[in-house]
């Protein structure tokens, strides 16, 4: 069953389609041991964390939700289909200091009904500057290129969307599983990723020498900063962000990015027959702005079942203690470290003005079409000496509270979960 989960999750692996750069041990009949499992009923929602690789995952199960989940398994065993009628939200937390890490803590990945909504830039370019003030051409580089929180006045204020320096290189953050009136969620601490520990390395000035690597370190900004992953019935989820800047930093522009695979040409779902065979990568997704807190992501072409237009539609929505709003931003096309092409378009969660610290709540809302949506909202009130948010989903209410500490703002209640 371990082996039939492993194939369930990695259809198209690379190593099994190039026979003579198979390892001997891979060389088994797999299916007949993946039919040795008997297959299990998907729960309806689950969390898987990894504290070792500092990552994790939150899934929910819709049966019947799809089409693409009633086809039987082109092999006869297991099929790329049975996670068709799945929503997950994936995060990183993997640690700065390990090697060749993007310096993307916290970045997260969306995928619902068969397709990919939101993607991450992967592996870029990486160079000399990611320790350093100058500005290079990397638009995969750091947190820049991943979906997560982004200081604008990290680097240089003119170019922070090319190669920002939000995140220290060498910190580490720590993730963990937390319960709270019942409700199970993923948290996220990058304070000292972004910048929470001493010795304070400025600003844009002064900036500090450092001789192990020749060259200058990043600005702590910082002093706390937390992100809450949190599942809501329907195979839907809520992105919470607390932060708070060090006090001889002063106010900060701080950014969620938002990315999405894209195209120089639109792909519209009658296109999809006349794709070529892609990998789960090529997925276009038409990103747009319908309202100052409201983003639409329409997949055109369906990620598991080849030459079908898709059955995933994203909307997200956000609110924030001191306002803000989505704004689109441009095209980025590069080409990767394996010399492929790489065509993104980026939106930013963009706050009314800069502030010494922040408090935001994203609802990440899935289905099959744009008319299946549920009709939700997410407003930001004051609740005597709390912050409260509201999210409204169909005839479902749900309430997050949060109360203002010294170091940063904290999760204090859940309320419609039950």
């Amino acid at each position: 069953c371990f082996v039939r989960n492993f194939f369930r999750n990695k259809y198209y692996h690379h190593p099994m389609q190039y026979v003579w750069d198979v390892q001997p041990e891979l060389a088994r009949d797999w299916q007949a041991i993946v039919g040795q499992c008997a297959p299990e009923d998907e729960p309806a929602s689950s969390i898987d964390l990894w504290p070792n690789g500092q990552t994790a995952i939150l899934r929910a199960h819709l049966e019947g939700a799809t089409q693409a989940a009633q086809l039987p398994p082109p092999d006869g065993v297991v099929g790329r289909y049975e996670f068709a009628d799945n929503t997950a939200l994936a995060v990183s937390a993997v640690p700065n200091a390990f090697p060749h890490t993007e310096l993307d803590f916290g970045a997260v990945t969306w995928a619902a009904y068969g397709s990919r909504l939101l993607s991450d830039m992967g592996y870029g370019s990486i160079g000399g500057s990611f320790e350093r003030y100058d500005i290079s051409s990397y638009p995969d580089n750091n947190p820049a290129g991943h979906n997560t929180l982004v200081l604008r006045e990290a680097v240089h204020p003119d170019f922070f969307e090319i190669d920002n320096t939000s995140q220290i290189n060498g910190e580490r953050g720590t993730i963990d599983l937390r319960t709270r009136d019942g409700v199970e969620y993923v948290e996220l601490d990058g304070s000292a990723v972004y910048g929470a520990n001493d010795p304070l390395y400025g600003g844009i000035t002064p900036q500090v020498e450092d001789n192990r690597y020749g060259n200058r370190r990043p600005a702590g900004w910082l002093q706390g900063f937390q992100r809450l992953l949190i599942p809501i019935p329907g195979g839907h989820y809520l992105i919470a962000d607390m932060f708070r800047t060090r006090p001889e930093m002063g106010a900060v522009t701080a950014d969620e990015f938002w990315h999405v695979q894209s195209a120089e040409m639109p792909v519209t779902p009658d296109q999809c027959v006349d794709q070529p065979p892609h990998s789960w990568k090529d997925s276009y997704v038409d990103l747009e702005v319908i309202a100052p807190d409201t983003m639409l992501l329409q997949v055109a072409c369906h990620s598991l079942v080849r030459g079908a237009p898709a059955e995933s539609v994203g909307r997200i929505q956000g609110a924030s203690l001191h306002g803000g709003r989505f704004e689109l931003g441009e095209h980025i096309n590069f080409i990767n470290r394996v010399n492929q092409p790489e065509d993104f378009q980026r939106a930013r969660w963009v706050p009314n003005e800069a502030a010494t610290d922040g408090l935001r709540v994203f609802l990440l809302a899935a289905a099959t079409s744009v008319d299946a949506l549920p009709a939700t909202q997410v407003t930001h009130r004051s609740c005597g000496d709390q912050e409260c948010f509201d999210v409204q989903v169909d005839e479902n209410l749900y309430t997050l509270t949060f109360t203002d500490e010294p170091r940063n703002w904290v999760l204090s209640g859940l309320v419609g979960w039950e």
